[in-house]
């Protein structure tokens, strides 16, 4: 297990603008605190809030034992619009379903443009990317779906469970996948994905994962089709034709129907961070080597925004590709470990800054990336 020395973020320095921290009281609504806040800035909420609409680069944080968003059925939802330049993160935020006594009402975080990471995200809903780069890290999703129309998305150490189909005196409910893929890439490492179960009355269970288009890369995984009381199985994963999915030590429960329309290659490399970045504290950045054998490095970097660098690399890399700097290198044996110790120092201007690291190993005449791991310093 090679393990690099520890890494001091000595270049965030000076060149960090001065943020404020904005306490934002409990209850309140977050809107108008984002309009006066500056790109930058760090909202600090109360123990809930109403959804609400993000249109600014800020950092969202909940409180200490967590922060819940929506208070009824018609504002659990929190609509992400980034502009360009600006990256927004959200940390810490519980986003329950709600019921209005007759039917069930799931909450929903979605980007529709633009950058924004999510870290500690507990959801019974839908997380939907129609455009831009979402990067998300321990989500624990419940009920619902992970929707990825278009744009890129990485997902780390995350629990994802499709919704159960259900009767009630509204009608029926079906189920629904965990992660439903219709377009853009999709990156996925120690992720452990459920599909929704059926019910008593005949609605059938769904897939863990259902590619209909776009990319998807996962490694480090664990896919589940749903169940229902009459024995049927669906499949964990199902790819269209006109889908990719590639997976590599990614194991696949499929008692029923069997998955299809996927690849597995073994040379995929994974990646996962073992905790949040936090000032005067260090955190690993832990890659998963393929099957190649050949040279891994990780990278460091401040930047999301993917670059498409296909045939070479198929999986997206992410930042400022000249920028990139080696953290560490190993020759690793298959299915191995390179751990990368980075150590954040005590400053108070770091306070909300990026670190990111990625890995990428050798695989002959390619390169092989992984999801992201870091996130917005605590």
């Amino acid at each position: 297990m090679p393990r690099s020395a520890p890494l001091l973020l000595v270049l965030f320095g000076a060149s960090l603008p001065a943020q404020s921290i904005v306490n934002v009281p409990i209850g309140a609504e977050v809107g108008p605190y984002i309009a006066q806040a500056n790109p930058g800035d760090i909202l600090q909420l109360g123990a809930w809030h109403p959804g609400f609409v993000l249109d600014k680069g800020v950092v969202v944080r909940g409180a200490a034992g967590g922060t819940t968003i929506g208070t009824w059925w018609f504002d659990n939802f929190l609509s992400m619009t980034i502009p360009a330049g600006e990256r927004a993160h959200l940390s810490g935020l519980t986003m329950p379903e709600f019921s209005d006594g007759s039917s069930s009402y799931g909450s929903s975080l979605n980007l529709q443009s633009g950058e924004a990471t999510v870290e500690d995200l507990v959801i019974e809903g839908t997380v939907q990317v129609q455009s831009g780069v979402l990067v998300v890290q321990r989500l624990q999703h419940s009920a619902g779906r992970v929707r990825i129309q278009g744009g890129t998305c990485s997902i780390t150490d995350s629990t994802v469970q499709g919704f159960h189909a259900y009767v009630d005196v509204a009608g029926s409910f079906s189920s629904s996948p965990g992660i439903v893929q219709q377009g853009g890439t999709l990156v996925l490492s120690q992720v452990a994905v459920g599909g929704g179960a059926g019910s008593f009355v005949g609605d059938s269970p769904s897939p863990g994962v259902s590619c209909n288009g776009g990319r998807c890369y996962a490694t480090d995984c664990s896919f589940s089709g749903g169940f229902d009381m009459f024995g049927a199985n669906a499949p964990s994963i199902l790819a269209a034709a006109s889908a990719t999915a590639e997976l590599a030590r990614t194991a696949l429960s499929d008692p029923g129907q069997a998955s299809t329309g996927y690849t597995i290659v073994p040379e995929m490399v994974g990646m996962v961070a073992s905790a949040a970045p936090t000032r005067g504290a260090s955190f690993d950045a832990i890659a998963t080597a393929g099957s190649s054998q050949e040279v891994l490095v990780i990278l460091g970097g401040f930047g999301i925004a993917p670059v498409d660098l296909s045939p070479l690399v198929p999986e997206p890399v992410f930042g400022d590709v000249p920028n990139l700097a080696i953290v560490t290198a190993a020759l690793p044996a298959a299915g191995a470990q390179v751990v990368a110790t980075v150590t954040v120092p005590n400053t108070p201007s770091l306070q909300g800054a990026d670190v990111w690291l990625q890995a990428v190993q050798f695989a002959g005449a390619e390169l092989r990336a992984s999801a992201l791991a870091g996130g917005a310093i605590r």
